[in-house]
């Protein structure tokens, strides 16, 4: 009964039935998101190519990489802030940043076009307008999620998740009536992309006062200045951490041409679905309840970091068994065509698996070890970039070139928890001192 009783307890003080419906929000709307994007995926795989899909992943790849730069991760410190001014001041700082990088790209784009410049291993220039566009409404997601994630409306995020899918899907079917090409592709998801960022507006921004809507320029600036450390340590972070997860991509596109990157593409995007599905759910809640509980009961956060985190790397393990079904199964639900897919799936899978383990719940930059976290970063960064660097003197074949990255990212990703472990047990062990300082250092200039 003890043992009942402190569990009964540990549960209360975390708040779980509250981290219960945030979790259960989101991961409702991921599933569906996730369900539709495997459902529609089969039609998709027989309307296009896999070498449109192939410059569909370098387009993606382009504008994941250059999204944390527009907006200078301002998105991580939105939810921070005690006053709604103070956030707003940052969201409207991101959204300004946006604008001059997608506007900056876009016009280089309109100049080769102008000058009749052709791109090497893509051709038309026309790629770089997309990926303009597409940066900027990867940004916009970034910085409205993050203001979502501070009024808790978890449930819209929810629902843009199912939303964005949706919409995505159906343009890209509808599009290839006209003629199967990788522009159908990317326009059916750049037409998803905007109605998303539209919804988010109005779900996050619409119906707050006009008051804190508004921000003078004088605003603008303190906040840059206040929260310089975010974008000084997490905008190189994610930048690198982006650059990591889109080498491979990139990569493949110069070494194997873009049919065995589209087969690359689906393998991963088949792998990603426990990745969203687990660890991005339960990191955003996680954010959220690191910044009520770190002033407040630190020593808590280790419990649910350590329950939150393996229970995570336990319910994703069923998803080796791509190793023994991954190409039966790929050949069957997509065609023939994208059986090889179904091998590179059962690959990735493996650091996707400790990607979960790792992802689920790291928070170095909220506990204060945002310096840490960009020295693993460049440290990873540094280590694929070899990987990538060597092939193009060995000439491996793409399966052999999965292994590499795959075994690259587990032992980072191991190195992740490990960091992540040191940091929480070190939190619950100096206690509320600790927690408080924390807290205080993330919010100190409010009051100006």
């Amino acid at each position: 009964m003890t043992i009942l009783s402190g569990a009964i307890d540990l549960v209360r003080g975390l708040g779980l039935t509250r981290l219960a419906r945030s979790t259960a929000s989101l991961s409702l709307g991921t599933l569906v998101s996730q369900v539709v994007g495997l459902a529609t995926t089969p039609i998709l795989t027989r309307l296009y190519s896999a070498h449109d899909f192939g410059l569909l992943s370098l387009v993606l790849s382009a504008a994941a990489l250059l999204a944390p730069i527009a907006c200078l991760r301002l998105d991580l410190s939105i939810p921070i802030p005690r006053t709604q001014q103070m956030a707003t001041a940052l969201l409207q700082s991101g959204a300004l940043c946006t604008l001059i990088v997608a506007l900056a790209i876009t016009g280089t784009a309109c100049a080769f076009l102008a000058l009749g410049t052709t791109l090497p291993s893509i051709g038309a220039p026309l790629y770089l307008v997309y990926l303009g566009v597409m940066v900027a409404t990867s940004s916009a997601t970034l910085l409205l999620n993050g203001w979502l994630t501070r009024l808790t409306r978890f449930r819209a995020i929810a629902i843009n998740l199912g939303l964005l899918s949706v919409i995505t899907a159906a343009s890209q079917i509808t599009f290839a009536a006209g003629g199967s090409s990788p522009h159908s592709l990317i326009l059916g998801l750049l037409l998803g992309q905007i109605v998303s960022v539209g919804y988010l507006c109005w779900a996050g921004v619409a119906n707050l006062p006009r008051r804190v809507r508004t921000s003078r320029l004088s605003r603008l600036r303190l906040a840059l200045f206040a929260y310089r450390r975010f974008y000084i340590w997490s905008t190189p972070g994610s930048v690198f951490n982006a650059a990591s997860l889109q080498l491979a991509p990139l990569a493949a596109l110069f070494l194997f041409g873009p049919e065995a990157t589209g087969l690359l593409y689906l393998a991963n995007r088949i792998v990603t679905v426990p990745l969203y599905l687990v660890a991005s759910t339960l990191l955003r809640v996680m954010v959220s309840e690191t910044t009520r509980l770190v002033s407040k009961e630190p020593a808590r956060l280790f419990t649910l970091f350590k329950m939150t985190s393996l229970s995570a790397f336990a319910l994703s393990a069923p998803g080796l068994a791509l190793f023994f079904v991954g190409s039966d199964l790929v050949g069957l639900m997509f065609g023939a065509a994208w059986r090889p897919a179904g091998q590179l799936a059962a690959i990735l899978y493996v650091n996707v698996w400790f990607g979960i383990l790792a992802g689920s719940c790291s928070n170095l930059s909220l506990l204060g070890h945002n310096k840490s976290e960009t020295l693993w970063e460049v440290a990873r960064f540094i280590s694929l970039g070899g990987v990538a660097a060597s092939a193009f003197f060995t000439h491996p074949t793409i399966t052999v070139f999965a292994i590499e990255i795959s075994a690259c990212f587990s032992l980072f990703y191991l190195v992740l928890f490990a960091m992540n472990w040191r940091a929480y047990g070190r939190l619950a062990k100096v206690g509320k001192r600790l927690g408080s300082g924390i807290s205080d250092g993330l919010s100190d200039t409010d009051a100006h």
